[in-house]
């Protein structure tokens, strides 16, 4: 088999309960391919019944790194047959289970502390910089086993209600990643934005002081919850953290127009 490799049998001897010993075989078998964490094992067998007495890896990591990646609609068009979803990394995303919570970082990439083996990680549409709320059922949730080197994939299914919340995630972590480009000191965006998803209702979105919240597919009017949109309504709230206001005389429709347009 490629990649597979095999000591030489050495002949050693293996103590029993009664205080004894025993004659063994001891092997190391190990596979190895580019790009991905080898698999060892050292194997001990009775040299006369050929029973395994011991089986245990040789390949010992400290931590369980990897990837989250989610389809996400491209561009700025909706979401509909015509602009499809794409995978895109996904960052600012928090992963839980039995090793607590970690953050994704700015690429995407996690790393599990003082992890070894596989472990099972749960991620939801959540993170330092944005919550998703699903107003049409559950919240998009996904748990798997991932072992070093490995990729959570969310959004698999594609469907127009779980899209909406991937497209509302990671474009508000887009929007806050922007600001810290033109202006690394600038803190402005950086605050956890609640977006409310799939609301039963059409043709718009709005901010509210509080929340962000786009409306579902409807007729000839597709979910409000994709790039420009969402930029402009998180536009509003930054709108309100940097003090130029949304009252009327149309500076805040127009400065929330700004920051999706430079986004």
């Amino acid at each position: 088999l490629a990649g597979v490799t095999r000591d030489r049998p050495r002949r050693a001897y293996w103590p029993i309960p009664a205080g004894g010993v025993r004659p063994v075989w001891i092997t190391e078998v190990s596979w190895e391919s580019a790009g991905t964490l080898p698999v060892g094992r050292s194997i001990v067998l009775d040299a006369q019944s050929g029973a395994v007495l011991s089986s245990s890896s040789t390949v010992h990591t400290l931590d369980i790194t990897g990837s989250v990646r989610s389809r996400v609609t491209p561009g700025t068009e909706p979401d509909n047959s015509s602009n499809p979803e794409v995978w895109q990394p996904v960052p600012h995303l928090k992963l839980s289970g039995s090793f607590g919570e970690v953050q994704t970082d700015a690429n995407g990439d996690f790393v599990l502390p003082g992890v070894n083996g596989s472990v099972s990680v749960t991620a939801v549409y959540e993170g330092e910089f944005a919550r998703t709320n699903d107003e049409s059922g559950s919240d998009y949730s996904i748990t798997t086993s991932v072992s070093n080197g490995g990729q959570i994939s969310m959004n698999n299914g594609t469907g127009q209600y779980d899209t909406a919340e991937a497209n509302a995630f990671v474009q508000i972590g887009a929007l806050r990643d922007w600001v810290r480009a033109i202006n690394p000191n600038d803190s402005h965006a950086d605050f956890t934005a609640t977006a409310n998803c799939n609301i039963n209702s059409s043709c718009n979105a709005y901010f509210n002081g509080s929340s962000v919240n786009f409306f579902r597919q409807s007729g000839s009017c597709a979910n409000t919850a994709y790039s420009t949109v969402i930029a402009h309504e998180i536009g509003h709230w930054l709108n309100v953290r940097y003090g130029t206001g949304n009252g009327p005389d149309g500076m805040g429709e127009g400065n929330a127009d700004i920051f999706a347009m430079y986004l």
